[in-house]
């Protein structure tokens, strides 16, 4: 996905694109954090899918 993202803001299209996130999910309810992205953003609560401006901390 990290190159998938460079490719995507190289091109200016990072307002446009979304990703589909996966990640393990002890509660799937929020509380337990195990989901949660470097930008505090919960996969299980916030997504999973996310708008690829929102994934900066993620991917650079």
């Amino acid at each position: 996905l990290r190159e998938i993202y460079h490719t995507i803001k190289k091109e200016g299209l990072l307002d446009k694109a979304e990703f589909s996130l996966e990640r393990y999910m002890r509660c799937g309810i929020g509380i337990c954090g195990s989901c949660v992205l470097n930008n505090g953003r919960r996969v299980c609560k916030d997504g999973p899918v996310f708008k690829a401006s929102k994934l900066k901390s993620e991917y650079e």
